[in-house]
């Protein structure tokens, strides 16, 4: 989309609102022109645009209070659902733009006046900063404090992310301006590489050790950006692949994906300080092309115009505007100003407030401009000269419901009963009741959830199917399975594409099973300690195995080496249940004693973490961790560590959803929180559910791959599938279908262009693409030729039941046996060019007004990755997930709560959005290159170059 840089020397101010009863320190604009203005009263407000009259009327749900002090920042979420605030009382408050109503307030142990808070690019964590100079990055789907790190010894006052999410800019009242690593990189094959990251796990961050230790480098740094101090900073939304014209350093990297392209990220960064100037930076971070490389980024001045000067006091607030072709800095000197990015030049001065001015933002349609002042006012003027430019409104078919006072009333009201459903209980789904079976003692659920193994006291193993993810379960028809001698007491999938299943007995033997040919895959396994093999597990990262039985003993294994790591001791009678936690970091076994307890396995360590010694009356038989990685959690701490935490000294830890059952006949859902340094310091568990339903002694527990299932086996020979609650399934898996939004091509790995392929419907060439090991940096800057060549080299990957349903169900998808198959792939790689090609996404968009089914409801922009929800209709994937995000587990368009969190992608709608963005596929040889060469930055100690004088507006 063509931004034409018309910009009135003479603003016209179209309205001035005066309404706060303080100084107005922050503005920011989000959907359909909306605005919010902060203020040292301690309220913030939301205004809506009315086309009519061509001016701003308060909403509904407008003012937001909930703060105690003056609100010194406000901003609103990617997709505009959310605004958060930051106050002096070292508060951030998450707020439903639609409302009005309070999502969470952020509150930390110890902290000064929040001076900036900012959204993560994906909205999945919230980012705040203020007097303390400490970072702080809150999980916003769990309420939770992820990491604070201690990053300047000054106040800090700016804060802003690159659009990818990669990295993170922050400066200090010091005249410090560093850059971090926002989100982790890892390498595929090897999840627990460090990274220097804010909002990765403390287990794997190194550089950035939180509040537990000394300060640590960040990726660059300049200590003098700004003589007394940096008071705000933004990030453009244009972000750049250039080239580096070095050469690679050695044969690995000649030879890696690309072609051996030396590929960096481009950023162009701005900050406002006390000096009274403007200033641009250059950062750059290598392209990990998708191999896990670890995140480094450098900064520099941004040459030739890295100084704009013009300001005759302290500036106070930097906003770049109109796809990062413009860039708006508000002063202490009563006004603000307009540059043009690319040359650096003052296009316009805008005078009209009495007193300093703090805030400056425009509309994200680029037609209007606001600005807060000391003098109490917010002045909205018109960004492009016209006397009344309203924001382009949204199509009627694509708005929500309008947010009148009933329906504002009515909707208060839904929202209360959807989030009432946070407290809702599983369901039972299904009874699996065999004709002559034994007891139930194992159950075991496979990689896709569509497969379920339970072990029998009939020394039997049996297999249940199902079609797809709403079918119910049959038998297999290679069920059961024969092969132990006694009892089966436990079965375990392995994780991996291929089917695999382990089964142990009270005869003492693990087996190993094959399940595609129904038959025994390899030798037994005899356990060295002797007696009967009552548990078994395998770890999720497939490098461990643990096993337990009457010896009282727990026993860890290396699959690879067949070495045992651990024998740990601690319970009293026989050990009934074994569990891994997802991230293989911790291994939980239950006994007939009745306790629960808990190990370290990274590294193995036989000194207990923690026990609960009464779980279940009359003994524990069976525990379970749910799949979903460890959340990122805020334990309870002893009074001990209360003292630290008030020091800065505590440690953030992470939260799991565990399942046990017992000889009380009941399963009872967990949550367990536990702080890692190199060991559990503390714990705490809390019994969120208790299930009753079976007559007799519980066996076994298992969750679903996907967490939506949790199956229970008990000594009635019953197995029951229990639905979970879908807030507690988008709260286990919510995040995943968000983070891939702002991540770019050249950094995905195969196995992001094989989850590219199966969402265009294609699950075979995405396994083959997995198999070839195709990266996203060669899918943009290779020949199509070379990538089709690649990916025909290779074996047909494996479909699973589920792609084929996905594939089935999603219209519009490319049918994998068409002879055509060819041009639809060169097709979507040129698609993926042209987007690549762009800075930003707007930037791609075409002139002419898209046809209203392009615009998501949420909203009413131009969807990128539309999907269809359990409610019919149509969204951004991220605009949704933002939804979801906020606990509204209703549907945006009807208000009904949905009865699934799964999202289906819209294949039809987005290839005619792409078709109406770029047209048709060329010719193969008319490909164009994308990737830009460039120099390498200069150094940050090289003297900046200021704009001339007579280049800017006079005042």
């Amino acid at each position: 989309m063509a931004h034409d840089l018309c910009v009135a020397e003479d603003m016209a101010c179209i309205q001035t609102i005066e309404t706060h009863k303080n100084d107005v320190t922050s503005v920011d604009f989000g959907i359909d022109a909306m605005l919010a203005s902060g203020s040292g009263d301690g309220m913030a407000r939301l205004w809506t645009w009315v086309s009519e009259d061509n001016c701003y009327i308060e909403a509904d749900c407008s003012p937001l209070i909930g703060h105690k002090y003056g609100v010194n920042s406000v901003c609103f979420s990617p997709q505009g659902t959310m605004l958060l605030t930051g106050c002096g009382d070292g508060s951030s408050i998450v707020w439903n733009v639609k409302t009005g109503g309070r999502i969470h307030t952020f509150v930390p142990a110890t902290a000064g006046a929040v001076r900036v808070c900012r959204f993560a690019p994906d909205s999945s964590a919230v980012l705040t900063a203020g007097d303390d100079g400490a970072i702080r990055v809150w999980n916003l789907l769990r309420r939770t404090l992820t990491r604070c790190v201690w990053a300047h010894e000054g106040a800090v006052h700016a804060l802003a992310p690159t659009p990818d999410g990669r990295l993170l800019l922050s400066g200090c009242s010091n005249g410090a301006l560093r850059v971090w690593a926002l989100a982790d990189e890892p390498s595929p094959s090897s999840p627990s590489r460090q990274q220097r990251s804010l909002t990765s796990s403390p287990r794997h961050a190194s550089t950035l050790s939180g509040n537990t230790g000394p300060l640590e480098t960040p990726l660059a740094r300049v200590e003098a950006a700004h003589d007394l101090g940096v008071l705000a900073g933004d990030v453009s939304p244009q972000q750049l692949l250039v080239e580096s014209e070095s050469e690679p350093e050695d044969e690995a990297e000649a030879s890696g994906p690309g072609g051996g392209k030396r590929l960096y990220h481009r950023y162009l960064a701005a900050t406002g300080g006390n000096d009274n100037a403007v200033r641009l930076w250059d950062v750059r971070s290598p392209a990990c092309g998708g191999c896990g490389s670890e995140v480094r980024a450098e900064v520099a001045p941004a040459e030739p115009h890295h100084a704009l000067l013009g300001h005759g006091s302290a500036v106070t607030s930097v906003r770049f505007a109109r796809a990062g072709s413009l860039l708006l800095s508000a002063s202490l000197d009563k006004t603000a100003r307009i540059w043009q990015v690319s040359s650096g030049a003052c296009l316009s001065v805008v005078r009209g407030h009495t007193r300093f001015v703090f805030a400056v933002a425009a509309s994200r349609c680029g037609t209007l401009l606001a600005t807060g002042s000391y003098d109490q006012k917010v002045r909205v003027w018109a960004l492009l000269g016209e006397r009344r430019p309203p924001p382009a409104p949204a199509p009627a078919a694509a708005r929500l419901p309008p947010p009148t006072l009933a329906h504002a009333g009515q909707e208060r009201a839904l929202l209360a009963h959807a989030e009432a459903e946070v407290g809702a209980a599983p369901s039972l789904l299904q009874r699996l009741q065999p004709p002559d079976a034994g007891a139930v003692n194992g159950l075991s659920f496979g990689p896709r959830g569509r497969m379920l193994a339970s072990a029998h006291g009939d020394k039997m193993v049996r297999l249940w199917v199902r079609e797809n993810a709403t079918s119910r379960f049959a038998e297999a028809d290679c069920s059961p399975l024969e092969g132990h001698r006694y009892s089966v007491l436990a079965a375990e999938f392995a994780p991996g594409p291929s089917p695999q299943l382990a089964t142990c007995s009270l005869d003492g033997e693990a087996l190993l099973w094959d399940i595609q040919a129904g038959e025994r895959a390899d030798s037994p396994l005899q356990c060295a300690g002797g007696g009967a093999l009552r548990t078994l597990r395998i770890s999720p990262d497939g490098h461990l195995l643990a096993t337990a039985g009457d010896d009282e003993k727990v026993d860890v294994w290396s699959l690879h080496s067949g070495e045992m790591l651990l024998s740990a001791e601690g319970h009293t009678d026989a050990v009934a249940g074994l569990t891994i936690s997802p991230d293989s970091q911790l291994l939980v076994s239950c006994s007939a004693d009745g306790s629960i307890r808990m190990w370290a396995l990274s590294p193995p360590s036989a000194q207990g973490l923690f026990v609960l010694e009464a779980a279940h009356d009359l003994g524990a038989l069976t525990v379970d961790f749910s799949p979903s990685e460890g959340m990122p959690g805020k334990c309870r701490l002893d009074a001990a560590d209360e003292d630290k935490e008030a020091r800065g000294k505590g440690k953030d830890g992470h939260c799991y959803l565990l399942a046990s059952g017992g000889n009380d006949e009941a399963v009872r859902l967990w949550r367990v929180r536990a702080r890692f340094d190199g060991g559990v310091l503390a714990y705490s568990g809390e019994c969120l559910h208790v299930l009753e339903g079976h007559t007799s002694l519980l066996t076994s527990v298992a969750f679903s791959p996907d967490c939506s299932l949790l199956a229970t086996g008990s000594l009635d020979k019953v197995v029951m599938v229990w639905q979970l609650p879908a807030h507690l399934v988008f709260q286990l898996t919510g995040p995943d279908g968000s983070k891939s939004h702002t991540k770019r091509v050249v950094d995905w790995s195969p196995e992001d262009v094989d989850q590219w392929l199966r969402e265009w419907g294609m699950p075979r060439l995405g396994g083959q693409a997995r198999v070839a090991r195709v990266y996203g940096v060669e899918l943009i800057t290779c020949p199509v030729q070379d990538v089709l060549a690649k990916l025909q080299g290779c074996e047909a990957g494996e479909a699973s039941v589920e792609d084929v349903d996905i594939a089935a169900a999603v219209d519009g998808a490319v049918n994998e046996d068409d002879i055509e198959l060819e041009e639809h792939i060169v097709q979507l790689i040129h698609w993926l060019k042209h987007a690549e090609a762009t800075g930003s996404f707007s930037d791609a968009l075409p002139d002419e007004e898209p046809p209203p089914e392009f615009l998501c409801p949420i909203t009413h922009e131009v969807m990128r990755d539309p999907v269809i929800c359990s409610d019919g209709f149509t969204y951004e994937r991220a605009a949704l997930s933002e939804w979801l995000l906020g606990r509204r587990f209703s549907s945006p368009m009807t208000n009904v709560p949905l009865s699934s969190s799964r999202l289906l992608p819209n294949v039809a709608l987005r290839r005619r959005i792409l078709e109406w963005m770029f047209g048709e596929v060329p010719p193969l040889e008319d490909e164009f290159a994308i990737v830009q060469p460039s120099a390498p930055a200069e150094s940050p100690n090289e003297d900046p170059v200021e704009v001339e004088e007579g280049n800017k507006a006079d005042s």
